[in-house]
């Protein structure tokens, strides 16, 4: 990690110097983190795409803005967050616009059944299980929303998701043990 914000602050300063391939070297770095990111907050490839073209457009804007103790990666996906929101805000998304049921349908979502034969019955309850658990994601209200795709859709830690949502540590931990506590409630 330390590495790779060492890389990215060298990269950083190299476009500050007037080197526009360093910025394209970001980009490719991070374009499809960005895109993946965004995706489960605009509901659609093609908004995730216009998110995630403007967030490295503003960001290129910004670069001077860029604070070097923080990792970039960090300060994109708050760029992203907030033109998604803004978007969504626009567009007048339902809460329901969360499109997590991919990233769901690729993770291990863990269940009660241990031998990993055919069995279409199991298959069946474990694709309801998903959906019970997106719905109830997607019905939560946006804060909280984000907070848990942000911790366990994405693995990021308390630290980063505060960053990302500009609320301290403590605010951060709040919002997804109510989350949890909603989802607990919804799913029960």
């Amino acid at each position: 990690m330390i590495t790779q914000q060492k890389d990215d602050i060298l990269l950083v300063k190299e476009v500050l110097l007037g080197n526009n391939s360093a910025y394209k070297e970001i980009v490719e770095k991070y374009k499809n983190d960005v895109y993946n990111f965004v995706l489960k907050f605009c509901g659609n490839t093609n908004d995730a795409e216009d998110v995630t073209s403007e967030a490295f457009i503003r960001a290129y804007l910004k670069i001077r803005s860029f604070k070097m103790e923080y990792q970039f990666k960090n300060w994109i996906f708050t760029i992203a967050l907030n033109i998604a929101r803004d978007m969504r805000r626009k567009k007048k998304y339902k809460s329901n616009s969360l499109d997590i049921s991919v990233v769901l349908d690729e993770a291990d979502v863990p269940t009660q059944f241990s031998d990993n034969s055919s069995n279409p019955e199991k298959e069946i309850a474990n694709k309801e299980e998903k959906l019970n658990i997106t719905a109830a994601i997607e019905s939560l209200p946006l804060k909280y929303e984000t907070a848990i795709v942000l911790r366990y859709v994405e693995n990021l830690s308390y630290e980063d998701i505060g960053k990302i949502m500009g609320k301290p540590l403590g605010t951060v931990k709040t919002l997804i043990f109510r989350a949890q506590k909603m989802l607990y409630k919804k799913l029960k």
